[in-house]
């Protein structure tokens, strides 16, 4: 009964943004590896679905970049005012349990690999491996998440 409200939530938070035109990527992801600090919240083999909406002017997205990761149990959006997602960079994150529970912290892109490197308007595929720190709000847990994503025109 909750997940068209999880998966809505990624979108809303799009919507909410004002962009016209936007370029966004829409695919399935699989956690490849869990640090321990995650517990039992998250584990190696889960799938979820990711929404990702880089930053770009060329791309009719504006300066900030947004990632969703949407799962059976929670939803966790990521946000990088002014910049794109890279190796690096501090995200603002939110997660809404399947419990409603709604908690915000601040994480770390610890890896990004994305193929393609620069993403156009024309851009249809991209495969990313992420790994990303303080995931779905727990301090101390760290994800490599691996995703394939084509473009939602």
């Amino acid at each position: 009964m909750l997940r068209p409200f999880l998966f809505a939530l990624p979108f809303a938070a799009l919507a909410a943004s004002g962009a016209e035109a936007e370029t966004v990527f829409v695919g399935d992801s699989l956690v490849l590896s869990t640090t321990t600090t995650c517990g039992t919240s998250i584990a190696a083999g889960e799938t979820a679905r990711l929404t990702y909406r880089p930053a770009g002017a060329k791309l009719g997205n504006g300066g900030d970049s947004y990632l969703a990761y949407v799962a059976n149990r929670s939803s966790f959006t990521m946000t990088i005012a002014g910049a794109v997602f890279g190796s690096g960079q501090n995200y603002a994150g939110q997660n809404v349990s399947s419990y409603l529970g709604v908690a915000t912290i601040v994480g770390g892109v610890v890896g990004w690999q994305q193929s393609p490197a620069k993403i156009g308007p024309d851009t249809e595929t991209i495969e990313l491996t992420a790994t990303l720190a303080n995931y779905l709000t727990i301090k101390g847990c760290t994800v490599t998440i691996r995703s394939n994503l084509i473009q939602v025109k």
